[in-house]
């Protein structure tokens, strides 16, 4: 009836895509753990080895040293502060809220960079997946980094306004946010393959 023709009646369907929103949301829940996570671990390593009598060895109090400050609040606590990024713009919230501590004063100035550090993170990160979806890998690496440059410059002008304190000396203690956003935003590139 053909005459030797195959005609398809069922076309191959797309696959079902998930929207930009969907894995930027994932890809953001992933980034959020793994970089709150590093800090509250190195941060409860370096309170237990900066406390006065630890011994925890010269290499691990070293690194603590050069990662962790410890001081004391006017009114007396002790408390820990990060003076050398190890994670992602904004994302060590947890660590001042279970690790490091923070005074009673400075708590919604906290809240409010944790809101802005969500918002900022999900921006960036819905904005690298739109834009880098269906590119190849150099363009992709180069809009990693280009992403990763707004991130930073993006949170920690945020942070200094809402502290009052001056961008630069706040870039200095964390410009290795730059390499790690870009490496993190790369990576992400695996999850923007599978939806487009």
């Amino acid at each position: 009836m053909n005459n030797g023709e195959s005609i398809s009646a069922n076309p191959v369907a797309a696959p079902h895509q998930k929207p930009a929103w969907m894995t930027a949301v994932i890809v953001l829940v992933v980034l959020l753990l793994l970089s709150e996570v590093a800090y509250v671990v190195l941060g409860g390593i370096a309170k237990m080895c900066l406390a006065e009598g630890a011994n925890c060895g010269p290499l691990v109090t070293g690194i603590s040293r050069s990662l962790f400050t410890p001081y004391d609040s006017e009114g007396g606590v002790k408390l820990l502060s990060s003076t050398f990024s190890i994670g992602l713009p904004g994302f060590n919230n947890l660590f001042y809220l279970f690790v490091g501590g923070v005074v009673a004063e400075f708590l919604v100035m906290l809240l409010t960079t944790t809101a802005a550090s969500l918002l900022i993170g999900f921006l960036i990160v819905w904005g690298y997946v739109v834009m880098s979806g269906g590119r190849n890998v150099a363009i992709q690496l180069l809009l990693a980094v280009a992403f990763a440059i707004g991130w930073f410059g993006f949170y920690n002008y945020t942070e200094a306004s809402v502290y009052g304190a001056d961008f630069l000396p706040l870039a200095e203690m964390r410009y290795l946010e730059i390499p790690i956003a870009a490496a993190s935003l790369f990576v992400a590139s695996f999850f923007v393959r599978q939806r487009s």
